[in-house]
């Protein structure tokens, strides 16, 4: 059995190995220059994950291994300790009360080694948050903020953390190295290709190690050739593939986990609806604590369903198989792997099966691939060279190797107007600019090396990030409660108490709260001469941040303007974001193409997807 153990638990490992008399914990701190107390805390967990006191101890003289020799034969696997800031910060994130000296302890690390470590994240935390930061006081550790702060900040650094890390392929092929992975994943490119399906890394990468799986398993290989001419067209012309330039025929049953793989969902099986609808709620909690809409996503939630539903086959016949991806997944991806941790530990109450951390890793590479969907809106950039047409196509056809970009046009340096008309994200520039753009500028002093263009793709990848971000952030002011498409309202004043009665029906006002937006309303009308109303208060009294929305069937009459729709803000005092959250409702409603189609929206279903920023 492979044992994941850190680098210091495989080196007190190798030295209680070489000792043939006990090992005192002050020795053991003093050989790797820790404290003692770590040195008890990292055997307790190395005793923990053998599941045997593999290291045993004896009160006034130490630590030994007795049966060295099973020790030894033991296959120690060692893993990297990265991502422990993520694992500090969610400790914070999700506990009230954090003791400064227990979450040293809990992760073996001093605490002025703790100090260095929150320090790290605050650095990141401001990048986006500027006004938050971890503080300790009378040592309690907490997030300066409110509930809905905190999920911003976690999911913040969910999308980092699935944008910026990626998987090493090179681990396929030490686990499969009786595989020739890359003609395998040459044959899956072409398969996709020549049917001119559109799926993320994440989602081939998942591909590609299922059908490594399923070639490494002698019950799914055969030397008998078997008949594929009842399985389905396009994986059929796959396994002919497969076939002929690798010498490779399935069984029946090896057959038919390839066409589940492929297969699209399945109505028709009797568990599909049941796991779909069990897999919505599950969605829909996950939503609660991270603020991340999986639900929107319909392919994922099929492919997640079509997973669960082989997956309690699997656990029905106990075959759960591993996964050689895991280490690395817990390791990078720290944040996503506990998204599908919540989701296995759901699936456990509701199925009474027990799942391993391997089968829940696999669940991680679902996640992962519905969260790059969510970034893939396409980042505009901008060109400022003066040079001429062929230095602009080469960096052209440099920047096209970068996915989900736009290269809007060259343009000149002295146009600052047409390019600011164009709204970029991202302007790369051959020659310095004095002009504050408030957006990434980039100045290319080598357009020829590769290494500029590196560092060009690390900002589109922020810039993602960021604007991912943004529109995951605007749905958390938006909920159904809130929607409305009400049949008779005629004039404002029905329409502000209409909206204020269901902001204090769900929990997010007072009662006292109407007049406070008639107090804004006296100072100026909130319609801005526009087709909508925005009506809000001078100071943010809101029990909690939430915006009600009602489209008219019929305009009404606001200060002598006509409106089709009122949004009503309710913020918190927390709340320090107006100016962007106007800037990406206004950014909506003022073009006139989106804003006709949210008139003709029937439900908050089609109301949400035509709001989300593109």
């Amino acid at each position: 059995m492979e044992i994941n153990v850190s680098k210091r638990q495989k080196k007190i490992i190798d030295i209680l190995l070489k000792e043939s008399e006990f090992c005192t914990a002050a020795t053991l701190a003093g050989i790797i220059e820790v404290s003692e107390k770590t040195i008890h805390g990292e055997i307790a967990e190395i005793n923990r994950k053998t599941g045997s006191a593999t290291i045993s101890s004896m009160k006034g003289k130490g630590y030994v291994i007795a049966d060295k020799h099973a020790c030894l034969n033991q296959n120690y696997c060692i893993t990297d300790e990265g991502k422990r800031d993520i694992k500090i910060l969610k400790e914070i994130l999700f506990n009230e009360h954090v003791d400064y000296y227990e979450l040293a302890d809990k992760f073996y690390i001093s605490p002025s080694t703790l100090n260095k470590e929150i320090s790290g994240i605050n650095k990141q935390i401001q990048k986006e948050f500027q006004n938050l930061k971890i503080t300790r006081k009378q040592n309690c550790l907490f997030l300066n903020c409110d509930e809905i702060e905190k999920r911003k900040v976690l999911t913040y650094f969910l999308l980092e953390e699935s944008e910026h890390q990626r998987f090493d392929v090179a681990v396929l092929d030490q686990c499969f190295d009786t595989i020739d992975v890359n003609l395998l994943s040459a044959i899956l490119m072409d398969f996709i290709h020549a049917r001119n399906l559109t799926i993320s890394d994440f989602k081939m990468f998942s591909i590609l190690l299922h059908m490594l799986m399923y070639l490494s398993n002698s019950s799914y290989i055969s030397n008998i050739s078997q008949s594929i001419l009842d399985c389905d067209e396009e994986v059929r012309a796959l396994l002919e593939t497969i076939s002929n330039r690798m010498n490779t025929t399935f069984t029946r049953e090896g057959i038919q986990q390839i066409e589940k793989l492929f297969q699209q969902g399945n109505a028709e099986h009797q568990d599909y609806a049941h796991i779909m609808m069990f897999l919505t709620e599950v969605l829909k909690e996950i939503y609660d604590i991270y603020s991340i809409n999986f639900n929107e996503n319909q392919d994922l939630k099929e492919n997640l369903t079509l997973h669960l539903l082989n997956l309690k086959e699997r656990c029905q016949s106990g075959m759960l198989i591993k996964n050689p991806l895991l280490s690395q997944l817990k390791q990078n991806f720290v944040l996503v792997y506990d998204i599908a941790a919540y989701i296995g530990i759901r699936f456990q109450e509701q199925t009474s099966y027990d799942l391993d951390e391997n089968e829940i890793s696999f669940i991680a590479l679902h996640i992962m691939n519905g969260i790059k969907s969510i970034k893939t809106s396409i980042v505009r950039i901008a060109l400022i060279n003066p040079y001429g047409n062929s230095v602009t196509h080469m960096i052209t056809q440099y920047m096209n190797a970068i996915p989900d970009i736009e290269m809007i046009g060259c343009f000149s340096m002295f146009d600052f107007k047409t390019i600011y008309a164009e709204k970029p994200d991202i302007i790369l520039t051959m020659v310095s600019l004095n002009e504050q753009m408030g957006i990434p500028v980039y100045k290319l002093d080598n357009y020829l090396q590769q290494k500029e263009y590196e560092k060009i793709e690390q900002i589109v990848k922020s810039v993602r990030v960021k604007k991912s971000y943004e529109n995951i952030m605007i749905h958390n002011y938006f909920t159904e409660d809130l929607f409305c498409i009400p049949a008779s309202l005629h004039s404002k004043d029905e329409a502000i108490t209409y909206l204020c009665n269901l902001l204090e029906k769900n929990g997010y006002v007072d009662a006292a709260f109407k007049k406070h937006i008639y107090e804004r309303e006296a100072i100026a009308p909130t319609c801005f001469g526009a087709r909508y109303a925005i009506p809000h208060t001078t100071k943010k009294i809101a029990k909690k941040n939430g915006i009600a929305v009602a489209l008219l069937k019929e305009p009404i009459i606001w200060d002598g303007f006509e409106v089709d729709v009122v949004l009503m803000f309710a913020l918190h005092k927390s709340f320090d974001q107006v100016p962007k959250l106007y800037d990406l409702i206004l950014s909506v409603f003022d073009d006139e193409a989106r804003f006709q189609d949210l008139l003709e929206c029937d439900s908050y279903q089609s109301f949400i997807k035509k709001i989300h920023i593109t």
